[in-house]
């Protein structure tokens, strides 16, 4: 989604730096969303709702949504990494 933005290692005269990456994930199921890394890039998947919170046990999420119940089971959600 920000390939269009240029090339992803910008090199100026007197430094360089990685421009971040946004990934879009059309399911949960894809590698990249089940990785978590310190690389600059934030990672969009497509997930069912009842699916949600059990998916995101793992990883630090938002969730965008207009149903306040769900709303608040995400907010009130307690997981735990085994």
């Amino acid at each position: 989604m920000t390939a269009k933005f240029g090339r992803r290692l910008v090199e100026k005269e007197r430094c360089a730096y990685i421009r971040p990456w946004v990934l879009h994930c059309d399911t949960p199921e894809r590698k990249i969303a089940n990785t978590n890394t310190c690389f600059p890039y934030v990672t969009v998947v497509e997930c069912p709702q009842n699916q949600m919170i059990e998916r995101s046990a793992r990883h630090v999420c938002s969730a965008i949504t207009n149903d306040k119940s769900r709303e608040h089971q995400l907010i009130d959600a307690r997981t735990s990494i085994a």
